[in-house]
Order: structure tokens, then sequence, then C-alpha cells
């Protein structure tokens, strides 16, 4: 970092270098998109945010277009997230006990929240996922996939090109199940890209 940039730096930060290291050696997983300007961080098992909020990525609420300080999000009932994902326009947070919570952009319904297609501001439970506790989400674009402690995989929106996994096109509007990898026994770790979704059983095998 050159000089100058360290000089702004540690003025904004009031000058306390110490404080602010605490805080960053507390983050505990955190997700930055650069191009889209969105910031989210987990601390503590709270959830923090900052950057452009159109469409309710940032889990602020209705009011907030742009936030441009780290803020705590709020969530329905005392939440501890164990793990998040987010993309260009909608986040999704799995809780200690399983619970997902989604918010964003839901006219794809990658939410999964079918009662609506309008952006969604606050984290929202989803109800389809009630009853089977997850343990990782991955947020891809304009769809989520979610990873269950039994190790299912299920999926919801945009199916475009096929990334649900449900060897067809058609668009889910909340969670559903990818039979195929029923097949191949547990999944253990999911990941996602913007039109694709890759799965690892405990062979490692993709």
């Amino acid at each position: 970092m050159e000089d100058n940039a360290q000089t702004v730096l540690f003025e904004r930060c009031g000058g306390k270098w110490k404080r602010i290291l605490r805080f960053l050696q507390s983050v505990e997983q955190s997700c930055i998109l650069p191009l889209e300007g969105i910031t989210l961080l987990i601390s503590n098992s709270s959830v923090y945010s900052c950057g452009s909020s159109l469409c309710g990525v940032l889990g602020q609420g209705p009011e907030t277009k742009l936030c441009v300080t780290f803020t705590q999000i709020s969530f329905p009932s005392p939440a501890h997230v164990v793990q998040m994902s987010a993309s260009h326009n909608h986040a999704a947070f799995v809780m200690q006990s399983g619970e997902v919570f989604t918010c964003g952009d839901n006219s794809s319904f990658c939410c999964g929240h079918k009662d609506t297609n309008r952006p969604i501001f606050r984290p929202r439970l989803v109800e389809a996922m009630k009853g089977i506790p997850c343990k990782q989400v991955v947020a891809g674009l304009n769809f989520t996939a979610f990873l269950t402690r039994q190790g299912h995989v299920y999926t919801c929106g945009a199916n475009t090109h096929g990334q649900l996994g449900h060897g067809d096109t058609t668009d889910s509007p909340t969670p559903k199940i990818i039979e195929f990898l029923k097949q191949i026994g547990s999944i253990i770790q999911i990941a996602a890209g913007p039109s694709y979704v890759l799965a690892a059983n405990q062979l490692k095998f993709l």
C-alpha cells in the first residue's frame, strides 16, 4: 500500500489501527464482489454488509440504497450465522440451526420464495427448507444451491442452462432436490459459477 493510501486509511480509522486489526482478525468468512460494489462478512456469528444495495442484497431494508460503513444485518430472530454466499443480486445465509435465510432480487425466484417475485430487502427464512437442516449454500447468477447435512443438494431459481441439475431447463420457484446426486452418495461440498453447479462426494469426485 502506498504511503498516501496508508495515511488516508489511518485518518478514516480515526487513528485506531488496533481496533481495525482486531475486527479484521475476528472475521470468519467474507464475500467480496468488487465489480458489483458489495461486501459481506461474518464476525462473531453476525453478518455485516456494505456497498450497493439496489436490489436488497445487503439485507439492510428498502430504505438503504448505499451503505458506506459495515452495518450489522438484522435477522427476524437471534441468529448465529455459520456460512454465507452472495452473487450480484442476492445473498443466502446458513444458521447454526441449519435454517437458511435469503434476501435480494427474487424476480427469478433465486431466493426460494415462490409467493413473490419482488426484491426481498431483509433476510427471510426459506420456508421450503424448513425441517431440512443445511450446512452450505452457494449463490449463482439468479439461482441458489443448498447442501443439507444429510448430503443432499437442492436448487432453485433460473435454469436457462440446466444449472439446477434436474435434467431440464425449467425454472424452479422453490428448492428442489437433485435426484441424480442421491445416486452417487453423500455430497460434502458444493460450488457455483454464473451458470453451473459443482458437487463433490466423499470420494472427492465431481
